[in-house]
């Protein structure tokens, strides 16, 4: 089956440029006008601190905790658009909401917000992804996720205050059970077909893109 043809009008690169943007604009108005968004971020344990699921993603406390964000969202959301086209919606909406999702369960009693949730899941996905399909792509992918974020992993252990440890081990458990639940769509093993003719040596490399 032929690739999904994602590059011809580069839209893997748009939808995680809208979504940076979003989170830009969200902190700019805020900034400007003194809004204390921040107090729609998740609150653990209280009802109103459900609002969280939905806004908390694109809520920060800081330029430099949106600019330390941005660019990990970036390269994440457009490996995820280019390599898992037909899975990517239902992928992000799970990895901005779930998280707070469970957060909201164990939490500290704080607001909980920023991108960084969303971040640990797209990475978990994106990693155990290229394991369960055994894709040499998909793998590739995987390698080079641990190369540039592997030092995520000491955020999801309580080692600096202020930091939502629990946000970023809920991204990844929700990163690794989508990867799991959704193993057996989108892009699966590479597989080698040849020819039935013995003269031509010629090997096919078929790569299955559901």
């Amino acid at each position: 089956m032929e690739k999904e043809k994602t590059t011809d009008t580069l839209d893997y690169l748009i939808y995680p440029f809208f979504l940076i943007l979003t989170m830009w604009t969200v902190f700019w108005y805020d900034d400007q006008n003194l809004m204390e968004w921040y107090t729609h971020g998740l609150y653990p344990r209280k009802i109103s601190g459900l609002q969280g699921i939905f806004f908390g993603s694109f809520l920060h406390g800081s330029m430099q905790h949106l600019v330390n964000n941005s660019l990990a969202v970036f390269v994440l959301s457009s490996s995820l658009f280019y390599f898992y086209r037909r899975l990517s919606f239902p992928i992000v909406l799970w990895s901005l909401s779930l998280p707070f999702l469970l957060t909201w369960f164990y939490g500290r009693p704080s607001y909980h917000i920023g991108a960084s949730a969303y971040i640990y899941a797209l990475a978990s996905f994106l990693f155990f992804s290229g394991i369960w399909r055994k894709n040499r792509y998909l793998a590739s992918l995987s390698l080079l996720v641990v190369f540039l974020y592997g030092s995520l992993i000491w955020g999801l252990f309580p080692l600096e205050n202020g930091v939502s440890w629990e946000a970023h081990l809920s991204g990844g458990l929700v990163g690794f059970i989508l990867s799991w639940i959704y193993r057996k769509k989108g892009p699966q093993s590479t597989q080698y077909v040849w020819p039935e003719e013995e003269d031509d040596y010629e090997e096919l490399l078929v790569v299955d893109w559901q």
